[in-house]
């Protein structure tokens, strides 16, 4: 039998020893994405608009069609712009939405429908937008302010709990696959195991990783990229452009790379609510331990943060095998946010559901 395995480590986000996290989670169960999933009418779809000073947001809010006032969630995308980046906030939205909790997902600013400039948008931006999307759900009268939160996938699990510290009143937050090490630091360490998983030459990961750090340094102090064209086209006789900095004529901009001096250490001090983490054991995309041990060190000491590490899978939450499915991370937390909105016992529930069993507590935190 397939049991409800959501295991969470209740784990106290000091500088001081800390209990291991929870590595053994298997598939959560959930009697209200059971297959095949019965969606004809279980939420109302509509269009809004968010308006800020300088742009409209584009987003999309998924209420359950059933009596209100319905606990909810805005979700914060991953890195990047293209139209891929924005298909997780709408799965995980419409699952949400069948399992009664109402979800706001919208373009970020210079995509999709969203207005703005992509290339000119920072971090800040992004988190006063999503800000300002949290403000729209809670004055919308089917929603339950008092009941709203955030999940955020990789780069937008970074910026949640800052949007959390400026909102004020989040009532719990989740976040997928998130860094809380410098851009710098992720950028360099994914690029690193992207260059060993390639299998190049040993000899040419000193110059690779040199060029990267000095490009990186010269965005975050605005200085001047052409002195670096001259190295780069020495390394791209030996590398393929597509792993190298792009030359100073054709750089594009980002957030990321707007964000490179980004500190978040003061907003991070002042979240209090339920905070999940969920990661992939095998992520290579972002140093998950000492992304954990950086956050631990910002929090305060008694923030209620909660982290599961699956075991055997990457960033994606995806298996080395790719004939295995991927651990579904999105029912991981869904069956949380079900919990923290109060809407019953998700355990007990799902164990009924899949024929008994009983029902995993958090253990307590320990030193070791």
């Amino acid at each position: 039998m397939r049991g409800f395995l959501l295991l969470f480590m209740m784990i106290a986000a000091s500088s001081g020893p800390a209990a291991p996290s929870r590595t053994d989670v298997g598939d959560p169960a959930l009697p209200c994405l059971a297959s095949p999933p019965q969606t004809t009418g279980a939420y109302l779809e509509t269009r809004l608009h968010i308006e800020r000073d300088d742009v409209v947001l584009a987003g999309r809010l998924l209420v359950p069609n059933r009596p209100g006032p319905h606990p909810a969630v805005v979700i914060l995308a991953g890195g990047g712009r293209d139209s891929q980046v924005n298909y997780t906030p709408r799965f995980i939205a419409t699952r949400l939405a069948r399992c009664g909790i109402a979800a706001l997902i919208y373009d970020k600013r210079g995509t999709g429908l969203s207005g703005g400039v992509w290339e000119h948008t920072t971090f800040d931006d992004l988190i006063d937008d999503a800000v300002a999307a949290l403000d729209h759900l809670r004055a919308d009268p089917r929603i339950d302010a008092a009941r709203t939160g955030l999940i955020g996938i990789s780069q937008g699990g970074r910026l949640a709990p800052v949007v959390a510290a400026r909102a004020g009143g989040v009532a719990f937050l989740a976040a997928a696959s998130p860094p809380f090490v410098s851009p710098r630091e992720t950028r360099l360490f994914a690029l690193e195991n992207l260059f060993a998983r390639l299998s190049y030459a040993p000899y040419w990961r000193a110059p690779f990783l040199a060029l990267w750090r000095d490009f990186l340094t010269r965005l975050e102090n605005g200085a001047p990229l052409h002195p670096l064209d001259r190295r780069r086209e020495e390394l791209a006789s030996y590398l393929p452009g597509s792993l190298l900095p792009p030359p100073s004529s054709r750089l594009v901009r980002s957030p990321l790379y707007n964000s490179l001096a980004s500190d978040y250490s003061k907003e991070l001090r002042m979240v209090k609510a339920p905070f999940l983490v969920l990661y992939g054991a095998r992520d290579t995309v972002i140093p998950v331990e000492t992304s954990l041990t950086h956050l631990r060190k910002a929090l305060p000491p008694d923030a209620p943060l909660e982290v599961v590490i699956v075991p055997e899978v990457d960033h994606a939450f995806r298996y080395e095998d790719a004939a295995r499915p991927r651990f579904r991370f999105e029912e991981t937390i869904i069956a949380w946010t079900l919990s923290q909105a109060g809407l019953g016992e998700v355990c007990g529930e799902s164990l009924a559901h899949a024929g008994g069993g009983e029902c995993a507590r958090p253990p307590a935190a320990s030193s070791n």
